[in-house]
């Protein structure tokens, strides 16, 4: 039998010969250039175990333009779109302190996980964490 590995980026992971269609679809858009983000477009990855599409969660972190010491804390599935909203002022809360530029983010695979980070994040001591690790 032989034995079919997943380009670098992946961790040890092997399939058997003939590789599952989700795998090979991967491996033939990477081969063929696609980006790392084509790969995983709309916040849609796969999981090699069932390949069942995965819909990632997005904590970002967003600072204003025009007020520096502004900043949001936000989760969403799709950050493109949640950025752009922001950014057109089509959301009460940041349209006050438009545009924005964004500082970082933080993908995770789990919802609840998401929720937790992002209210840690949201406290005294993740504030402190970003001011901290995000300087302007």
């Amino acid at each position: 039998m032989v034995e079919w590995q997943l380009p670098k980026l992946h961790t040890r992971v092997r399939f058997p010969s003939p590789a599952p269609a989700f795998a090979r679809n991967v491996r033939a858009r990477a081969k063929a250039g696609a980006s790392a983000e084509a790969l995983c477009e709309g916040g849609l990855l796969f999981q090699a175990t069932a390949g069942k599409p995965l819909r990632m969660h997005y904590v970002y972190l967003l600072r204003s333009e025009r007020h520096p010491k502004q900043e949001y804390v936000g989760l969403t599935t799709n950050l493109r779109k949640r950025f752009t909203e922001h950014n057109r002022a089509t959301s009460p809360h940041t349209s006050k302190f438009c545009p924005w530029i964004l500082v970082a983010y933080f993908a995770f695979a789990n919802r609840t996980q998401a929720v937790a980070f992002e209210k840690y994040f949201k406290s005294g001591s993740g504030r402190a964490f970003a001011k901290r690790h995000f300087k302007k």
